[in-house]
Order: C-alpha cells, then sequence, then structure tokens
C-alpha cells in the first residue's frame, strides 16, 4: 500500500473488498450504486482508555490498510477491518458491518485487540495488520499484530457470533519477547467443511547464533470456534537469511488438504507448503514462481516520489470445485523492473506443477500492485487491485490510487483465454 493518500477510508462497489476463504470478489447487487461509500471518520478518534504508545507505527494514516469479507452466499452482508489512529501514538483496528451491500454501515466499532479498545484485561497496547476470514455457518475471525509496552509482538484473534455487530474477548494466539524474536503480518483461514476450525498464520523472525536473521511461518490452530489456540509452530524450514513473508492458506473442501504460500525476498520467489492431514505435518516447500522486483526505490508513478509498496504480498485462491489453484502477485517481469503489474499462476494438481506466470491485465505499462484474489463460479480467477488514478502533484502532497477489479479466465495449461477489465 501507498503511505500517501486520502485519510478516509472508502470502500468501492466495484470490488474492493474480496472475500476471505475464497468465497467470491465483491461484485455490485443489481440496481446498487458504484462508487466509494465513507466508512470510517476523517478526524482521528479519542479512545480515553489509550496510552502513549512506546513503540507508534509510524506508517500509519486516520485509516489504513482495510480488508473486507463476505458472508458466504450473501453478498449483501459485508465485513471490514483497518488500521486507525486512536491517540498517543496508538493504533487500533476498527471493524464495520454492512447488511446492504455497502450502501450504509450502522455497525461501526473496534476490535478489542488493544488494551484501550477492550474492558477485558489485555497486555497489547497497540495493533495493525488486520485479517478477517468467514466460514460457513460460523463465526467471523478477526486477528491483527499487536505489541506491548515493552515491544513483545503477538497476533491476537476476536470473533464475532452477530455478523460483525460485536466482538468477543480476545485471544492471545501468539505471543514472543522483543529479544527472542518478533512477528510481523497476521493471517487467517477457515476449515470450509467445519467453521469450527480455522488457522492464523504469521511470520516469526529471529535471530540465529550468528546474527543472522531468520522468518518462519508459523501456525496457530482453533477447533473450537476461536475459543482456544494450539501452541504455534513454525511449518517453513529455517534457512538462515531467508524470510517466509506473509503466509497464507487456502483449503480444498473435497481432499482436505492445506496449502500455504509465502515469498522470500531471498530467493526473489514464492513458495508453497501442503499438509494432508489437516496441518500436523506439512511437506518441504516447492517454488511456485519466481518474480522480478523493481529495479529501484518504489516510485509513484511518474513522479520521483518514493513510496511503500507491500512489493512482497502474494495471495492464493483455490477453486472450491475443482481444486484449481491460483496465486496473484506483484511482479516486474513485464517491464524489466520498471514498474509492477500483476502476475498470475495456476496448478491443477495440488501445487506439483504450475503453469508460466501471465500478466493479469492486457496492458502491462500500467503501474499495478497488491492483488486481493477470488475464483468465481466460472473458474476464473477475479482479482482487485491499486493502480495509479492520476499523475501526483508533488506540491499539494496528493498521490492519488484507485482500486480496480480484473477478471481472467485461464486455459489448463495456463494460457489466457479472456480478460474482463474495470474501466480507468
Amino acid at each position: 500500500m501507498f503511505d500517501r493518500g486520502h485519510s478516509i477510508l472508502a470502500i468501492s462497489m466495484l470490488g474492493a473488498i474480496t472475500a476471505a476463504n475464497c468465497t467470491p470478489v465483491l461484485r455490485r447487487p443489481p440496481g446498487k450504486r458504484v462508487g466509494p461509500v465513507a466508512v470510517s471518520a476523517k478526524t482521528d478518534s479519542t479512545f480515553s482508555r489509550c496510552a502513549q504508545a512506546t513503540n507508534p507505527i509510524d506508517t500509519v494514516t486516520p485509516a489504513s490498510e482495510p480488508f473486507g469479507v463476505v458472508e458466504p452466499h450473501n453478498p449483501n452482508h459485508l465485513v471490514i477491518s483497518w488500521m486507525q489512529r486512536a491517540r498517543f501514538g496508538v493504533t487500533v483496528l476498527r471493524s464495520a458491518a454492512s447488511f446492504d451491500g455497502g450502501d450504509s454501515w450502522p455497525y461501526l466499532t473496534t476490535l478489542p485487540l488493544t488494551s484501550c479498545a477492550t474492558r477485558a484485561p489485555f497486555s497489547f497496547h497497540t495493533a495493525g495488520d488486520p485479517w478477517l476470514a468467514w466460514g460457513e455457518n460460523g463465526p467471523i475471525y478477526a486477528s491483527g499484530l499487536s505489541f506491548t509496552e515493552d515491544s513483545a509482538s503477538g497476533i491476537a484473534v476476536t470473533t464475532s457470533g452477530d455478523g460483525g455487530r460485536s466482538w468477543h474477548a480476545p485471544i492471545i494466539a501468539m505471543v514472543v519477547p522483543a529479544k527472542q524474536g518478533q512477528y510481523d503480518n497476521s493471517s487467517l483461514a477457515v476449515d470450509p467443511r467445519n467453521a469450527a476450525v480455522a488457522f492464523v498464520l504469521s511470520t516469526r523472525t529471529e535471530s540465529l547464533p550468528d546474527s543472522t536473521q531468520v522468518g518462519l511461518a508459523v501456525l496457530s490452530k482453533t477447533t473450537d470456534g476461536g475459543r482456544t489456540w494450539s501452541t504455534p509452530r513454525a511449518i517453513s524450514p529455517k534457512y538462515a537469511g531467508v524470510s517466509a513473508d506473509l503466509p497464507q492458506m487456502a483449503s480444498d473442501p473435497v481432499s482436505g488438504h492445506l496449502f500455504v504460500v509465502y515469498t522470500s525476498g531471498a530467493h526473489r520467489a514464492i513458495w508453497l507448503l501442503v499438509s494432508t492431514d489437516a496441518g500436523e505435518s506439512w511437506s518441504a516447500p516447492t517454488q511456485v514462481a519466481t518474480f522480478t522486483p523493481l529495479k529501484g526505490p518504489p516510485r509513484f508513478p511518474r513522479s520521483n516520489v518514493v513510496v511503500r509498496v507491500a512489493e512482497d504480498v502474494a495471495r492464493l485462491a483455490i477453486d472450491r470445485r475443482s481444486g484449481r489453484l491460483f496465486v496473484a502477485f506483484a511482479d516486474g517481469r513485464f517491464s524489466g523492473g520498471e514498474h509492477l503489474q500483476i502476475g498470475i499462476t495456476a496448478s491443477s494438481d495440488g501445487g506439483r506443477t504450475w503453469s508460466p506466470v501471465v500478466a493479469g491485465l492486457s496492458d502491462t505499462t500500467v503501474a499495478a500492485w497488491q492483488p486481493a484474489s477470488a475464483v468465481l463460479a466460472d473458474g476464473s480467477l477475479a482479482f482487485s487491485y491499486f493502480t495509479a488514478a492520476a499523475v501526483a502533484d508533488g506540491s499539494s502532497g496528493t498521490y492519488p490510487t484507485s482500486v480496480r477489479v480484473a477478471r481472467v479466465r485461464l486455459a489448463n495449461d495456463g494460457t489466457v483465454l479472456e480478460r474482463h477489465e474495470s474501466p480507468a
């Protein structure tokens, strides 16, 4: 994401929200308007119980990193979450629920993942990296990366049983003291066959005896709807200087197999782990695809302004009928590293082999980044992405971006059969 831009969170009914757990990308219900709908306030919230942050997250605008899910089989029921500044440098995670396809958001609340947002005893005082997941006829799961005042980090999880109107007391699924490592990012997945079973994943960075850093994909599991979580354990190998960034899971409802993808900047590659026993054991990592990074620092398109882009985020989606896997990611290969585009690859054999990477968009001269994807009923892959809405105005500090949606249908060998893209 870009750190500079609009300070008000808006959800585009063209499909800025995608559904977790591989439900379809949000599509506008018949008769609904198209365009952004303001959800968050333009001004900072005043959370009276927030104490001074000792390690504030300095890249947060008043509303950052929105994430959304759609209720399975009900496209009018939406729940979103985002990071928001509270006070004294503290960041909280807000949430909102809509029951009319996004036209109105009457249920606005704060996820109880920080001490100033819950009345329950809780040591975490600031939070970020929200993620949501929603299973069939089950609770909504929400997670976030949280920090204590002494810089310990962890992943906290809460659930909602009333469609996002309210949230239960949080559970700390993972925590590590600052001197022993640090967690970064969180993701969630729900078992499509049993919504009481869910997984939360993160990357835990540790220092080896020679001071080399290593980042491990770490997993915790619940089998009781989020009331308790298993002891977190690493599922990726420990390679010096290698980090398993933002691990994400998809589950095949037919075979029950679990798939986790993560990126590795050291290898410039995306990797896959597979479990055939409900997460008890995992395969060695196999390569999904390589990617081409930017030649230099990420800059806003057609400007010299250096910005921050989540270049290392790959998104996994699965066709629940066929089990076909798709991975969408930011890739510079189509421009020789000059700018990012959306690369897509697919596997029809459970991740053993992958099709050649193809461009998700027909015009590869346009910068595009941060895809979020899901498989539609016809087997095509729909994805949203960010792009520059206009040329940056450096004098005013305005760097306009927009969220667009595209759909691509691939043959079994990965050849592009058709593309459909939202207009500029």
